[in-house]
């Protein structure tokens, strides 16, 4: 039984009739009858051929009397004609090269022509085209689905491709669909894991968008990345309206949607992807929000300075009295107002200084069986653990409370203890010393591990970071005084080494004595 091969069409343009006729003997000569030759003679002639036949492969000259080649590759370009070029010039230019390359061209071969090379060309988009047909063919079958997945992940989550690498693999899984435009849209289930898991949440997704489909004639994917989200990648804005209403009222749920701004290139769909994943970051701000666009939230403020100095002022207020005071203080620094007045990287500033100046003190001056009890302090690290701000807002100030009473009944518990004040009161009189732990353990005579548990449960803090915590109040009060030198404060304070002293008062207050000693002059 005789296996019948379906013809391609080749188009051969040049405007002298004896390398046409050579070419279309070559090629004839290497492949018989596989493939329908036609030949051209000016631009004009070779787009009437595109009117009434699929050209797969285009073999045209660069210089031509009335339009040259790369007019030609942009009429069909501004046409949306797709096809695969190779380029002849009898010139070996390189910019010729480059701008033909630009234009979609698959290789660039000089004249005469070598017969191989050009045999070896064409090989190539054989290969090319046939491997397009395969993936086609299975574009509707759930491997393919998995596939072209697992290449936009690729994309998505690769900081270092290029807009060419990105357009390649968009050919090979056949995001050309998208030729008249896209959104991208992204659902986070991480922060409603607790209502429903992500494979639940998928399916209803998906079954929304089933039911969408029968109503119109649009072009939607819908995926999951490799980092917990679903990814809906469709042509108008209607199918995100339309998951932002069913998925919202469904089962009582609510889930936001972050969309990116109208893509009209496929190799913006990294850009779009990221757009949706920033957007999808605001909805936590703004909960009676489900749907928001990148679009509206781009031009935020990211000029700001952090509130340092009064999240400083919780910490060191933590273990008083002064609850009322810590919660106004929080209040400030959590301002919804003014934190949406700027880009969320703020607010992620503003948690990690909270993290760093209140919780991990506290971690620091707490034993495990205390940390135990509060619960939390592992989990107010990253604000998206939450679902909305004014969740996030309540875990903080409930946390920080807690910290408040327990540090509180510790020293409480301590606050008479006759030699840990006289330890405290050695420390003050001699902190310019060269004191340790033995030593001051020593002059109240207790045990160096007794005094060791001792000191941390009644100061909250161990003898070091208690020492470097005195040192650093005095060198504060001195740098106020311009007469001295800075390295003199240090050796005021107990530092005789300079750079140690700066070490540790950056460590301390975030900043060098210096920047310390401006900031004064600044005032």
């Amino acid at each position: 039984m005789e296996v019948l091969v379906s013809m391609r069409n080749i188009l051969i343009l040049d405007d002298e009739k004896n390398i046409r006729l050579g070419l279309k003997a070559m090629i004839e000569r290497k492949y018989l009858t596989y493939y329908n030759l036609y030949l051209a003679s000016t631009v004009k002639e070779a787009l009437i051929y595109f009117d009434n036949n699929k050209i797969d492969i285009v073999i045209t000259d660069i210089r031509m009397p009335d339009e040259d080649g790369i007019a030609f590759m942009k009429k069909l370009k501004e046409r949306n004609i797709k096809t695969n070029i190779i380029v002849l010039s009898g010139y070996d230019d390189f910019n010729y090269a480059v701008e033909s390359l630009r234009y979609g061209a698959k290789d660039y071969l000089l004249k005469p022509i070598n017969r191989e090379e050009l045999y070896k060309t064409i090989d190539k988009i054989e290969e090319n085209i046939k491997q397009n047909e395969y993936i086609e063919n299975q574009s509707s079958s759930e491997e393919f689905e998995e596939f072209r997945a697992a290449q936009l992940n690729y994309i998505f989550l690769n900081s270092h491709i290029n807009e060419e690498d990105i357009e390649k693999i968009c050919s090979k899984i056949k995001m050309d669909i998208f030729d008249k435009g896209y959104y991208v849209g992204v659902i986070n289930n991480k922060r409603y894991s607790k209502r429903i898991n992500g494979k639940e949440l998928f399916g209803i997704i998906k079954d929304t968008i089933k039911e969408y489909e029968k109503t119109v004639n649009e072009k939607i994917i819908i995926l999951t990345d490799g980092i917990g989200n679903i990814v809906i990648i469709g042509e108008e804005f209607e199918v995100f309206k339309c998951l932002e209403s069913k998925i919202s009222t469904k089962n009582h749920m609510v889930y936001a949607i972050g969309l990116s701004e109208k893509q009209f290139n496929i190799n913006k769909i990294r850009e779009g992807y990221l757009q949706a994943i920033e957007a999808l970051k605001y909805t936590f701000l703004y909960n009676n929000h489900h749907l928001l666009s990148f679009s509206s939230i781009k031009d935020k403020l990211k000029n700001y300075e952090l509130p340092i100095d009064k999240i400083k002022k919780i910490s060191n207020m933590i273990g008083t009295d002064r609850e009322n005071e810590i919660r106004g203080i929080l209040k400030e620094v959590l301002d919804i107002k003014e934190i949406t007045k700027y880009d969320i990287s703020y607010l992620e500033g503003i948690n990690k200084a909270i993290n760093e100046f209140i919780f991990s003190s506290a971690i620091k001056k707490l034993d495990g069986d205390t940390l135990n009890k509060v619960r939390g302090i592992n989990k107010i690290g990253d604000i998206f653990n939450y679902e909305n701000f004014i969740e996030y807002f309540h875990a903080v100030e409930e946390l920080i409370i807690c910290l408040n009473d327990y540090t509180k009944q510790i020293m409480s518990i301590y606050a008479d203890n006759p030699e840990m004040k006289r330890a405290v009161q050695y420390i003050h009189e001699n902190f310019n010393r060269d004191i340790n732990m033995a030593m001051v353990s020593n002059y109240v005579s207790l045990n160096y591990s007794y005094f060791s548990q001792a000191f941390k449960e009644y100061t909250g803090y161990n003898f070091v970071d208690y020492l470097k915590k005195i040192r650093i109040e005095k060198a504060k009060e001195l740098l106020e005084n311009f007469d001295y030198k800075i390295y003199e404060v240090g050796e005021m304070v107990g530092y005789k080494n300079s750079k140690q002293f700066a070490k540790t008062f950056r460590e301390m207050e975030g900043i060098s004595p210096i920047e310390y000693r401006n900031r004064l002059i600044m005032r």
